[in-house]
């Protein structure tokens, strides 16, 4: 099982003022909250303030998960880290980038909303 924090997240109002002030202290305690997960989610939504997953990813040495569907920051985060082959891709819409990086990507099974159940994904 592969775990992965997501604490980071755009929709937190605290976690969005702390990306636009470039908060670091804050993002690196949520960070070290997440110590026991094998990869840290960074969801910085559409990420209108160039730069962000290039600085979020000098926080830390844990592999990344990208987590938004804007391909440049996701380009900038990738340059970021030591091994970009360790990081996975949270957008299926993103399947050339992560293939060019040897990136895991995140697929989710979905059609009219998110399955009830393992059956139906499979079925999807």
């Amino acid at each position: 099982m592969i775990l992965i924090g997501e604490n980071i997240h755009i929709i937190s109002k605290s976690v969005r003022e702390a990306l636009e002030n470039r908060d670091e202290v804050f993002i690196r305690h949520l960070i070290e909250a997440q110590a026991d997960m094998d990869y840290i989610d960074f969801n910085i939504g559409p990420a209108r303030g160039a730069g962000v997953m290039e600085w979020l990813c000098g926080l830390t040495d844990k592999p990344v998960s990208f987590d938004t569907t804007n391909e440049n920051e996701i380009k900038r985060g990738l340059a970021a880290v030591k091994n970009p082959g360790e990081c996975i891709i949270n957008s299926t819409k993103m399947l050339d980038l992560a293939a060019g990086h040897g990136c895991g990507l995140i697929v989710l099974t979905m059609n009219n909303g998110i399955p009830q159940n393992a059956d139906q994904r499979l079925e999807i």
